[in-house]
């Protein structure tokens, strides 16, 4: 009967004690990056070892009679560590189309050309950047989408593989191991650019991406990245106008000794207390 009424008495104590533990848990916190035509930096905060992080590429310049190919998007899990410097880039999708000319986003989209048709440049990939501003550092990327020309469309940026360009002179997409091929004259894409238009040439330009697509009527779309995170997935075509990227994450708990509350150490003052009368008492009976 003693040995029973002391696993009591301790149970009811633990039981006591862990209804009254107070740790201090961080909430889910979110930092969106939109384009400024530039390099932007995040510094891993305190306590923060892990960031999900979402990017959608740019979308590839529209035409008077057809539509730049859309931004894909990659998602994945980064290892990190507090005061870590993140180098953000978010594409961005040209806008400005003549006849003459149509520059590429920035990020990579290739330049367009052409001496008689309206034309459009392809959109800049968004990417995410460890250890340096190197092409090589990205860890994640999401492409951009091809440029249209005239009345033809642009491929859509990846996917792990980029979209083709509408039209008979199209431009291909990006891999995972090289640039789209171009047509009709244009430039194939290259690690991290898309493809350009040579000046007279009647193409659009290739998106930006881990490899770019190929210029040409369409321009193809750039490819995706994620092999160096984890929990990887991407979805071609999805972002139309200038790209995005938003880290996530929870700081782990600021305290993570855990703490009595105020009630619970009264609680557990007045059990300890209950419990020594009893011991004294017991002993006097000679129990």
């Amino acid at each position: 009967m003693k040995v029973l009424k002391s696993i009591n008495i301790t149970l009811l104590i633990v039981f006591i004690v862990l209804l009254n533990i107070e740790t201090t848990w961080a909430q889910p916190q979110e930092v969106t990056f939109n384009f400024t035509g530039g390099q932007q930096s995040f510094v891993v905060p305190d306590n923060v070892f892990r960031i999900h992080i979402q990017a959608w590429g740019a979308q590839g310049a529209d035409t008077f009679g057809a539509l730049g190919g859309l931004g894909g998007f990659a998602e994945g899990d980064l290892d990190v560590n507090p005061g870590q410097i993140l180098r953000i880039f978010v594409g961005g999708q040209c806008t400005a189309v003549t006849q003459a000319f149509g520059g590429g986003g920035f990020n990579g989209g290739g330049d367009a050309n052409s001496t008689s048709l309206p034309r459009g440049g392809g959109g800049g990939a968004s990417d995410v950047r460890v250890g340096g501003v190197s092409l090589n550092e990205r860890v994640i990327v999401a492409g951009g989408g091809g440029g249209a020309i005239h009345d033809e469309s642009g491929g859509d940026g990846g996917g792990l593989t980029g979209g083709y360009g509408s039209g008979l002179s199209l431009g291909f997409g990006g891999t995972q191991v090289s640039g789209g091929a171009g047509a009709g004259g244009c430039l194939g894409g290259e690690f991290g650019l898309g493809g350009d238009s040579p000046i007279n040439s009647i193409c659009a330009g290739g998106g930006g991406g881990w490899y770019g697509g190929g210029a040409g009527a369409g321009g193809g779309g750039g490819s995706s990245f994620i092999d160096d995170v984890e929990n990887g997935s991407t979805i071609p075509g999805v972002r139309e106008g200038d790209g995005l990227v938003v880290l996530m994450f929870t700081p782990l708990p600021t305290n993570p000794i855990p703490t009595l509350s105020e009630w619970g150490l009264i609680a557990l003052a007045s059990i300890l207390g209950l419990v020594g009368l009893m011991v004294i008492r017991r002993r006097r009976l000679g129990v």
